[in-house]
């Protein structure tokens, strides 16, 4: 519901009653008659002749695929995955060198499907499955090794 002040600039009145139920009907009157046809309260009105049927379509033309979600892909019918960069214009691969002195490559500020950029970069390197994964929660690429410059290229060539 709008605020009485908006409804004062609209040049509409708000009424508000309370029915038996205990809830709050507010009933919206417009000056102009024109815009909106007048409702009563408490009695049925079909939506559609205010909004037209445009907005919403009727059940019998919705079909079960325009109800599960698609995956986004791009024209050639890849997944979908975009990178962005940080605030200084680099890209955000990073090493990450632990204690015991193994060194990791981690991609970061991945968008989209990051199976498929994991797959992509995968192939281009030509490392095995086993030596590259997905943080789930953080969806970061994790790559075991020092390739940080080799995938600062790839992205690079990949107009990221």
């Amino acid at each position: 519901m709008f605020s009485p002040r908006v409804l004062r600039l609209l040049g509409q009145s708000q009424k508000c009653r309370h029915h038996s139920t205990g809830t709050l009907r507010a009933m919206t009157h417009i000056q102009k008659s024109s815009q909106l046809p007048h409702v009563e309260p408490g009695k049925p009105f079909e939506v559609s002749k205010v909004i037209g049927d445009s907005m919403f379509p009727s059940l019998d033309k919705v079909s079960a695929s325009d109800l599960v979600l698609k995956k986004l892909s791009n024209d050639q019918g890849k997944a979908w995955y975009t990178i962005t960069r940080t605030r200084s214009g680099l890209l955000p691969v990073y090493s990450d060198i632990k204690a015991d002195g193994s060194v990791k490559t981690v991609i970061r500020r991945i968008e989209g499907d990051v199976s498929q950029l994991r797959n992509d970069i995968k192939l281009a390197l030509g490392i095995s499955k086993h030596d590259i994964y997905i943080k789930d929660t953080s969806k970061q690429i994790v790559i075991r090794g020092d390739y940080v410059s080799h995938v600062k290229q790839i992205l690079q060539k990949a107009e990221f």
